[in-house]
Order: structure tokens, then sequence, then C-alpha cells
């Protein structure tokens, strides 16, 4: 399996392939050609393209695609926020964990 299909998997929200594109470039690694491996599963490369996708899905909007609608709850976009921090951290990418989740027009 390509990585860029392994990254796609981490959830069944339909996140856009140049999405997923754009992580990997990002951190080194080739959409087209990068291939799963239980090495490259634990790699920092792949870790942090995790991290990136799930700062996307706690940033994702809700869309409805083929008839189905995709939507997150805060709770879920807070623990994919979670997650990301948590995979950053234990890479010693603390200062890049932090993010602010919200949407334009919100007051925090």
């Amino acid at each position: 399996m390509k990585v860029s299909k392994a990254l796609q998997a981490l959830s069944n929200y339909p996140v856009p392939m140049p999405v997923i594109e754009n992580i990997m470039d990002a951190e080194g690694m080739d959409a087209e050609k990068a291939e799963t491996s239980k090495e490259v599963r634990l790699s920092p490369e792949f870790k942090r393209c995790e991290a990136g996708v799930y700062l996307f899905l706690a940033k994702a909007p809700n869309v409805t695609q083929g008839g189905i609608t995709y939507s997150f709850s805060e709770d879920e976009r807070e623990r994919f926020a979670q997650m990301a921090a948590s995979i950053k951290a234990e890479l010693g990418d603390q200062n890049e964990a932090e993010i602010e989740v919200g949407y334009v027009g919100e007051d925090f």
C-alpha cells in the first residue's frame, strides 16, 4: 500500500489527495512512490504526516459527499488536535504541536 493511501485511511472523512500530498511533501516523502512498511510507519516522517492529517481533521469542514454527511463534534475535533499534539511532542516538536482550533468569526 502506498503511504498516501495509508494516511488517507486514518479516517473515513474524505481527506482530499492534494492535502495528503502536501503533507507528505512537507515531510520529504514522495506521495507517488512511498510504500508502507513497518519501518516506514515507525519513521518520524510518517508520524509527522499522521499528525498533519489529524491537524487537518481538527479543522476540516463538515461536508456531504455522495449522499453521505461527514461531520465532527467539537470534542472529536479536540481529540484530533490532541492526537496531533501527542505525536509532535513524542517526536520533540513540542512548539509545533500547539494549535488553535476554531472558525472564522468565533470568539475565543
